[in-house]
């Protein structure tokens, strides 16, 4: 594969990306489990494009609109999918932007999706004499 065909690819796999993300902000329920499941698929490099979505448009805000929480939910539970299949670095850069935005986030039910997926990515690291908590 040339350069610039690696280029093309990247680049549509961003487009793709983007729109997933742009489905988990404007759909139903059931198409936001769709377009979850789908960046599952894509992996790490879907990472950098749902955190900037979780940290943005207010979810870090107590705006307490039901679709604002649903939307930090579902993107939380996305990192915390995708952080099980990541290599040990990645799962600790992971594990510290969840906690960093877990710390400013004041949507109850959105901190305890970031908890869910700290937890998960977290769990293969702990032996068996440690407390999760």
């Amino acid at each position: 594969m040339t350069n610039l065909a690696r280029i093309e690819c990247a680049v549509v796999v961003g487009l793709i990306i983007d729109l997933l993300i742009d489905i988990v902000h404007g759909s139903s329920d059931s198409r936001r489990r769709r377009a979850s499941e789908a960046l599952v698929s894509i992996g790490m490099r879907a990472v950098p494009a749902l955190l900037h979505a979780l940290t943005r448009r207010g979810n870090h805000q107590d705006d307490g609109s039901a679709r604002s929480v649903s939307v930090g939910v579902c993107l939380a539970d996305t990192l915390g999918l995708i952080g099980q299949s990541l290599n040990q670095r990645q799962r600790v850069s992971l594990f510290h932007e969840l906690n960093v935005f877990r710390g400013v986030c004041h949507q109850a039910a959105v901190a305890r999706a970031c908890d869910r997926a700290i937890a998960s990515i977290t769990a293969e690291d702990l032996s068996p004499c440690e407390d999760p908590l």
